[in-house]
């Protein structure tokens, strides 16, 4: 038998997940704190770990809800962007050495109580 590998480039720009799915991680979305506008993941933060092949398309995850191994595919436009994270978590994401863990504790420092219960709905 013969095993199927991933092709790669040279700067680790596709990752696969648990479900065969191809993440380009070289995107200039990649890094980027996102908080979810529709869905049962309404007003929670994200960050965003890669682009789909379909136009319009984002895989996102948070280390807990939603894993690095296995992020939720959402439409860029039910998104709010609300910066960049630190170049450590988006160097971190591009080489593929992101943990559900970094990524959770991440995402909890930079969020607050206040944060959430002041959140309005953009659209």
């Amino acid at each position: 038998m013969t095993k199927k590998s991933t092709p790669k480039s040279k700067n680790n720009a596709r990752v696969e997940t648990n479900n065969s799915t191809i993440i380009n991680v070289s995107a200039e979305c990649v890094g980027e704190v996102v908080i979810s506008l529709r869905g049962r993941d309404a007003k929670r933060r994200f960050v965003i770990i890669g682009a789909a092949a379909d136009e319009g398309y984002v895989y996102i995850a948070d280390g807990r809800l939603r894993k690095v191994e296995s992020p939720k595919k959402k439409k860029r436009k039910h998104l709010l962007t609300e910066g960049m994270a630190t170049p450590e978590i988006v160097d971190a994401i591009r080489c593929g050495s992101i943990t559900n863990k970094k990524l959770w504790r991440y995402i909890r420092s930079i969020s607050t109580d206040s944060d959430s219960t002041n959140f309005v709905d953009t659209q």
